[in-house]
């Protein structure tokens, strides 16, 4: 009989299983997010609603993402 102890399967991290294009998207739309409510201008005969519509877009599937992936690895990944 062998006395080493059972070995449990090591719990992985969420960041694991989101996609590298949302790590990158995410900070950076919160980014623009933040310069916009501090006030500060874009470039030249840019408008903040051009500028930001992609990017609530990509933030809205960002942070529905991270929810998702919240749930899953706190309630079923057990």
């Amino acid at each position: 009989m062998s006395d080493s102890p059972e070995i449990e399967k090591p719990r992985t991290r969420i960041w694991k299983y989101i996609p590298g294009g949302v790590k990158l998207i995410f900070p950076l739309t919160s980014l623009i997010v933040v310069l916009k409510l501090c006030g500060v201008s874009p470039m030249a005969g840019w408008s903040w609603l051009w500028v930001l519509s992609p990017f609530w877009i990509s933030m809205a599937l960002g942070i529905l993402m991270f929810v998702g992936m919240f749930v899953v690895y706190y309630f079923f990944d057990k």
